[in-house]
């Protein structure tokens, strides 16, 4: 066998490493983690920042660290920002509005150093899961201290304490773009 032949033959192995690599979660600078994975559908990749808490809250049920998530996908050449979620180790509290759609709605407070802004995030089926709108993802990423206020099923304030900064610019830019500069 000559070693083109064994090249070849190598290239499967080679593609199979470089897979399970990128499919595997890496640091991204600071607190936060990166992972790329594979829409099951398309086939489509994209990538997870995660940030979690820096203390655990409780409801008196759930008892663990809550979790800033921000996802993107696109192409190489066109990478974009797909959504951020809050997620809550505790079942949330009603919500305050609904959006035109009709979907549920808690108003947050989100204290990015020392400035809060209020924020309307719409609430998932879980009960669990808020959607954060990219205004809110970008004043959470350009802060070194965040605070993110919300109530619990028992109308209690919970308060998710982040530390999000030396986050890799870098690494968000390359699978995100530069709508978070």
């Amino acid at each position: 066998m000559g070693t083109e032949s064994l090249k070849i033959a190598a290239l499967p192995l080679l593609l199979a490493t470089i897979a399970v690599a990128l499919l595997a979660q890496a640091p991204a600078g600071g607190k936060w983690t990166y992972e790329v994975s594979e829409d099951k559908l398309t086939g489509a990749l994209y990538g997870t920042f995660e940030l979690t808490a820096d203390e655990k809250i409780t409801d008196g049920i759930g008892f663990d660290f809550p979790s800033f998530v921000i996802m993107c996908g696109g192409t190489a050449k066109a990478p974009k920002w797909i959504n951020s979620k809050l997620l809550s180790p505790v079942v949330l509290g009603k919500a305050d509005i609904t959006n035109a759609f009709d979907v549920p709605q808690q108003l947050v407070r989100l204290r990015a150093d020392d400035k809060i802004h209020v924020h309307a995030w719409n609430m998932a089926d879980d009960l669990r899961t808020f959607f954060v709108d990219k205004g809110a993802t970008k004043e959470l990423l350009n802060s070194k201290d965040a605070r993110i206020q919300f109530r619990d099923a028992s109308e209690h304030a919970q308060v998710a304490i982040f530390s999000p900064a030396e986050i890799n610019r870098q690494m968000v830019m390359e699978a995100c773009g530069d709508i978070f500069k």
